[in-house]
């Protein structure tokens, strides 16, 4: 509690000493291990202490195993005598990886290091008289950069985290492995996680896929200490499908942010088929040894195989290049917003790539120092929420499908409410009509708009507005359905998590308290929310699922392996399935996870009605289409289907549909834009977005 022990070499580097030294820097003693060591050689050591001993383990980690075997040594606590010293297994290896100990003995985790030794690991225990308890071999390798430890876990056990050895091709596998050991030789639990090509660093965003299952979007370390983006896709039942690593052929691919004010950031998105883009940062370092940013888009097959990964390269090069939002353009491409930071200045430029990830189009920006918010798909193109400063104002661009700039809408239309910006990272959705609904705050001006608030930007060019519960909210996240009803995760002054949820005319439905500081929401297909994220009092992972008249029910989260655990997002299927992201992080070893509660929230508004047993809407096939085209649906119950435009028209209907696969011919007049199709049965109603191409 009051003192320190210290190991290394003795002077002459001949030996292993320790030392107990008092806070103050008073020697208590210092002992010299009995073995002597080769010359011109350092060891690795690693110490751990009990209630009343010393366990130091040491190896040199080079050359034959059978000449520096690694060794495990016990030292009285009080006075430093050395107990015992053994040496672990003279075919097993000879670099300390980790050591735990407790009142009851020792763990050390030993590896070999040259090629000859890939795969010859070794978990051992000891107890407090040296007896060798078990020992067993473990398919594990080190990586390149370390990241291999024994660490203390749930219950008293101690964790091996790992990557894993496949010794059927000889090289590491793109698998890591969680074992916890108690006081018996086999593992009480084992957990597996996938990392492409090395481990997972970090969750940055989930989505659930257009069939069934979720992907998962973050970064993994890479063998050069870099990092790729990472997608994954895992089914319902949690099964991992694949995992890839999208490499821009920079030496660190990530969601990077610029480093000033608000920050654009990479990000994921699922289209209609299934394939999935991700949007990140290429950084790589040239002759002069400064670093370049470039944004980095990728598309990748539903089975994740890459379509295309592009690195773009704007004008001027010499400049830095962040990556925001990126979209399905329907068509096989994509589209996204580009953040160019030439120090005088910064632009943006919305960049649309075609199916062959080449650019078609790119829209300069030419107003003063935009900074792109969030950027999404509308019935007639594309729209981008913008921070800009003359004056302070949130702006919404909107752009054709062709790239031309039809109009900019501006909160400085709303004077009474001052100047309005953005503070956040997470802060726009958009609906099938094209509003954009963005969280902003009001710096100035008077009573009812000073404050956060959500806005609401009409393709008319109106303003609307409805102010959050409180001055200081800070906003964590926004979700916006088709019809324009709006859910936002928030945290007040006192770190109270809450969930706001706004109807489409802005009128809100309820602000209740959650039982998490919120970071990552979701919408029920009824009128439930799904908010996520860590307790107050003592950061335990949390998911609370709310229904109005039903009340909170609060469903703890299970940890990664023993590592503490972070809820980053969450999302809600149709059938009410809810799915939180998770990631944790301990000596710089990073795991994603995922966790589904069954049933989170109802699938209509209605609470005692039967749902069907299969979706009562869900698409086969294609989409997007041209008018007059079909489109192959299925149908769960006997339903009414009709198809209607952002306006709200119907534009199509068929009557008395039985359930079973159906093929709906569009109207040959439609034109192109964003509909929604809308089946009615005798319990439920379902809705699925429609694009039509020009």
């Amino acid at each position: 509690e009051d003192e320190v022990v210290l190991a290394g070499t003795d002077s002459g580097l001949r030996q292993i000493a320790v030392r107990r030294l008092a806070l103050d820097g008073t020697e208590r003693w210092t002992t010299n291990l009995s073995t002597e060591l080769p010359s011109f050689f350092l060891p690795n050591i690693a110490v751990a202490l009990s209630t009343d001993a010393i366990y130091v383990g040491w190896g040199l980690g080079f050359g034959r195993i059978s000449e520096n075997p690694a060794r495990l040594t016990r030292l009285r606590l009080d006075d430093g005598t050395e107990q015992w010293q053994r040496v672990l297994s003279e075919d097993v290896s000879s670099a300390v990886e980790g050591l735990r100990a407790n009142e009851d003995g020792a763990m050390i985790w030993t590896n070999g290091t040259s090629p000859l030794q890939q795969g010859s690991s070794a978990l051992a225990s000891f107890d407090t008289e040296g007896t060798l308890r078990w020992s067993l071999s473990s398919p594990t390798i080190r990586s390149a950069f370390g990241a291999r430890t024994l660490i203390p876990c749930a219950n008293g056990a101690v964790c091996l985290v790992a990557q894993r050895f496949d010794s059927a091709v000889s090289r590491v596998s793109n698998t890591w492995t969680v074992e916890a050991y108690d006081s018996g030789e086999e593992p009480r639990w084992t957990q597996t996680r996938v990392a492409a090509p090395s481990a997972v660093y970090e969750l940055h965003d989930t989505a659930l896929a257009p069939s069934d299952g979720t992907y998962l979007f973050g970064t993994t370390r890479t063998e050069e200490g870099g990092r790729d983006l990472l997608v994954a896709r895992v089914t319902p039942e949690g099964t991992l499908l694949w995992a890839s690593a999208v490499d821009g052929g920079a030496t660190d691919d990530t969601p990077k942010s610029a480093d000033f004010g608000i920050k654009p950031s990479g990000s994921l998105s699922v289209s209609a088929n299934g394939d999935v883009l991700v949007s990140g940062t290429a950084v790589d370092v040239g002759d002069d040894g400064e670093g370049r940013a470039r944004a980095l888009v990728a598309r990748l097959a539903p089975d994740g195989t890459a379509r295309w990964v592009r690195r773009l390269v704007l004008e001027p090069e010499s400049t830095n290049q962040f990556a925001g939002s990126v979209v399905d353009d329907g068509a096989g491409g994509a589209a996204l917003p580009v953040l160019v930071d030439d120090l005088a200045a910064l632009t943006v430029e919305v960049v649309r790539l075609d199916a062959n990830g080449d650019i078609d189009w790119a829209t300069l920006l030419t107003d003063s120092e935009p900074y792109p918010l969030g950027f999404h798909r509308t019935p007639n193109g594309y729209a981008l929420a913008s921070l800009a400063f003359s004056p302070i104002a949130t702006r919404v661009y909107r752009f054709s499908e062709t790239g031309t700039l039809a109009s900019t809408t501006s909160t400085a239309s709303r004077p009474e409410c001052g100047e309005v910006g953005g503070e956040f990272e997470v802060v726009t959705g958009a609906d099938a009509s094209g509003t954009l609904h963005v969280v902003g705050r009001s710096i100035g001006g008077d009573e009812p708009c000073r404050g956060p608030a959500v806005f609401r930007f009409r393709l008319d060019g109106t303003v609307e507005f409805t102010r959050l519960g409180t001055v200081l909210a800070e906003p964590a996240e926004i979700q916006v359905r088709d019809d324009g009803t709006t859910l936002v995760g928030y945290n007040d002054f006192d770190d109270v998590g809450r969930l706001l949820r706004i109807a489409p005319d802005g009128a809100v439905l309820w602000d209740e308290s959650v039982a998490v500081e919120v970071r990552g929401v979701a919408l029920g297909s009824g009128v439930g929310a799904l908010a996520v994220g860590p307790t107050r009092d003592d950061a335990a992972p949390l998911a609370t699922a709310y229904v109005p008249d039903g009340g909170a029910t609060a469903v703890p989260l299970d940890d990664l392996g023993g590592l503490a655990t972070t809820p980053r997002t969450a999302l809600v299927a149709d059938d009410g399935t809810g799915y939180v992201g998770l990631d944790a992080e301990a000596f710089g070893i990073g795991l994603v996870g995922l966790a589904r509660i069954d049933d989170a929230l109802p699938v209509t508004a209605s609470q005692d009605k039967p749902q069907p047993n299969v979706p009562l809407l869900a698409r086969l096939g294609p989409n997007p289409l041209r008018a007059g085209a079909p489109l192959r649906l299925t149908l769960g119950a006997p339903s009414d289907l009709a198809l209607y435009d952002v306006l709200g028209r119907r534009v199509a209907a068929w009557d008395a549909l039985p359930p079973g696969e159906f093929e709906a011919t569009l109207p040959a007049r439609l034109a192109a834009g964003l509909y929604v199709l809308r089946a009615e049965g005798e319990d439920t109603a379902a809705t699925l977005r429609v694009t039509v191409l020009q």
